[in-house]
């Protein structure tokens, strides 16, 4: 006889960061980030700081086009820790 499967659901949030300014994700892929809110920024570096069950981890990126509220994709790069 199988188990039944218990229900599990991770507690996921996250916000990018470049300098002092904090913006809300909705979604992250592998090459791409769509933010909760339109927002505006230049190119640069930031971080993408992730929130799973109570652990932080942080991205160090580059968003080479910045931030466009017309274009809900923003492609990012990952950087090196080295960098």
């Amino acid at each position: 006889m199988i188990a039944p499967r218990a229900e599990f659901s991770s507690e996921l949030s996250g916000y990018l960061e470049l300098g002092s300014l904090r913006f809300a994700l909705g979604q992250l892929g592998p090459e791409y980030l769509i933010l909760h809110n339109a927002a505006e920024a230049p190119p640069g570096r930031g971080e993408i700081v992730l929130f799973h069950d109570g652990e932080e981890s942080r991205l160090a990126v580059n968003l080479p086009n910045g931030i466009s509220a017309a274009d809900c994709k923003t492609p990012y790069e990952k950087l090196s820790t080295n960098n």
